[in-house]
């Protein structure tokens, strides 16, 4: 007699990370007709205390509907900086009993010290460069509320440098499409350095 010999196929192992758990539990929201709010409240949030980035559904967005590629970008674009104001007046007016916790709570205290000495230094060129550094956008604008930086300044360099770093992703996946995913992915670290060099030279100019 032949013996059935029947294999067991296992599930595929759960995901443990839960930073990946949540970035693809936002990632999902690309795909729903709430896409666009979701997109809107991720930039907010991400400026404040959400750790998943705007772009998670910015991208995916732009390459399936690329003829609304700068829809997406200036949505994402004014939530964004509608988030970093929310910061900046969290830092301003609620530095020791919320912002700093909250720094603290993500492990984020190096990068503060960073951003302050930052801000000390050039505050419209570190609001320039926060579109394009590894440092959450977030930190740069808590702290900017905290070294109590001119609103202005950080209100008008974060709308022209943000909408900047949504245009230029928008632009990619729109004239690209599903290939920009894997460009954007390989490359985004020498792009934001490219554009970074290009934001110092200007910002440097107008002074």
């Amino acid at each position: 007699m032949e013996e059935n010999h029947t294999e067991t196929v296992s599930p595929p192992p759960k995901e443990r990370n839960p930073l990946k758990k949540l970035y693809r539990w936002t990632l999902r929201f690309a795909e729903t007709k709430y896409a666009v709010l979701a997109l809107s409240i991720v930039a907010i949030t991400e400026s404040i205390f959400f750790p998943v980035p705007p772009d998670a559904i910015l991208i995916p967005l732009a390459i399936a509907r690329p003829k609304k590629a700068l829809f997406f970008c200036l949505v994402c674009s004014a939530s964004s900086v509608l988030g970093g104001t929310i910061g900046y007046l969290i830092g301003f007016y609620l530095s020791d009993p919320v912002a700093i916790p909250l720094i603290r709570f993500f492990g984020l205290e190096a990068a503060f010290h960073q951003v302050k000495l930052e801000y000390t230094k050039h505050a419209a060129l570190a609001v320039a460069l926060s579109a394009f550094t590894p440092i959450p956008y977030k930190v740069f604008a808590i702290g900017a509320g905290i070294c109590k930086i001119s609103i202005v300044t950080f209100i008008v360099f974060s709308a022209i440098f943000r909408t900047a770093r949504f245009l230029m992703l928008s632009l990619l996946c729109w004239k690209f499409g599903e290939k920009a995913k894997t460009f954007i992915e390989k490359h985004i670290n020498w792009l934001t350095l490219l554009l970074a060099i290009i934001i110092i030279v200007i910002v440097l100019l107008l002074n």
